[in-house]
């Protein structure tokens, strides 16, 4: 969706981050929202960025992204592919086997705890 947000659509909003919304009667421009989202105790706002540069490697698709949450970079690598095997060979080719699996979630938690290594 695009700012100014309905009421619908803050409410979904913040029906996926499994909280109750607040009263809010009007539309809801970017900045708002951010305030609102900084407000509560249990959520933040995170200022994201990310290059994505992809390969094919052996048929399989392979994003080797750079990514920032709040200006803490970090490097990421995923595989994708329908066959599950295909991925467990590329990932296993690339050495990557053994490194940790997390998700973008995981990994704010970890930079706003200051902890992702």
């Amino acid at each position: 969706a695009s700012f100014p947000l309905s009421v619908e659509q803050l409410t979904a909003v913040y029906r996926a981050l499994s909280i109750a919304p607040p009263p809010e009667t009007g539309p809801c421009d970017f900045d708002t929202l951010i305030e609102m989202i900084d407000a509560n105790a249990s959520t933040w706002a995170v200022a994201v960025d990310k290059v994505r540069n992809q390969y094919d490697i052996d048929g399989c698709t392979v994003e080797v992204s750079e990514a920032s949450f709040d200006g803490e970079t970090f490097q990421t690598v995923a595989a994708e592919h329908p066959d599950a095997a295909l991925v467990n060979r590329t990932v296993t080719k690339l050495g990557l086997l053994e490194q940790e699996n997390i998700n973008y979630v995981k990994a704010a938690q970890r930079i706003k705890a200051g902890t992702l290594s």
